[in-house]
Parts: structure tokens; sequence; C-alpha cells
């Protein structure tokens, strides 16, 4: 049994079947188009699949160094691959999240990326993790 949920003003749908019969084929249908896996149901084909049809993606996290003596609140940023740091200072006009963005997007400048897209972002013990893929997805 299929079960649709989503935001239609939005565009915003996806389905989920009920464990049991074969796994269904269906797409999640957000800002990009994948099949979803059902974890326990996913056959070997749809798992090479979905590793082929997967976009490079790169991870960059953040965390807060705080204030010294010396020095004012930083954002340092890292990126897993290739392994590379940024320190940034704080900018008061922008509030925690967008500094940690702001931090991230100045490290993939450095690294000479071209434009990216901004895929997820989510709130770590220590900061920020975001997502960033190539800016042609659809």
């Amino acid at each position: 049994m299929l079960v649709r949920f989503g935001f239609e003003g939005c565009g915003f749908f996806y389905c989920v079947r009920r464990l049991g019969g074969t796994p269904p084929k269906v797409t999640m249908q957000t800002f990009i188009s994948r099949s979803v896996l059902v974890p326990a149901l996913a056959t070997d084909e749809q798992i090479v699949n979905a590793v082929r049809n997967c976009p490079v993606c790169h991870t960059v996290e953040t965390d807060t160094i705080a204030a010294t003596d010396t020095e004012g609140t930083r954002i340092r940023a890292t990126l897993k691959f290739p392994l590379s740091f940024k320190t940034c200072g704080y900018n008061y006009a922008l509030n925690g999240t967008e500094n940690h963005l702001a931090a991230a997007l100045q490290l993939l400048a450095c690294q000479q990326f071209d434009a990216v897209a901004l895929l997820d972002v989510e709130s770590t013990k220590e900061g920020y993790r975001f997502i960033f893929g190539p800016e042609n997805l659809g």
C-alpha cells in the first residue's frame, strides 16, 4: 500500500510503502528528484542505481571558537575532502546560522569551487554541517 503525503502548493510530495511486497518505485519531488530506497527492501539493482545517480557532494562542518582576551568570536569551517580549514571572524550583522554558512562559503571560495547548491543544513553539537552539491541538480 502506497501512502502519499506532502504539500501540494510547493510541489513537495513523497510516497512510502508499508513493509511487505515489492519495493516501490517512487521519487521525492523536492528540488531534486531521486529514487527513494526502502532500507529493509532495497534490492542490489536499486542500490547500484542509487549510487550511480548520486551527485558528488561536499560536506563542510563548522564550529564556534569563543572570544578570548585578544580575539573576538570566530567560526571555523572544515571541508572533509580535500581536507582544508578556514577561520572567519564573527559578523554581528548576521545571525548564528548565517555566520556559519558564510564561513562555509568562504572556505569553498578559497578552494576555488564554482557555484554550488546548498542541499542540507544540520545543527550539530559544535555548530553546523552543510551539504553542498553541483548547481545543476534537478
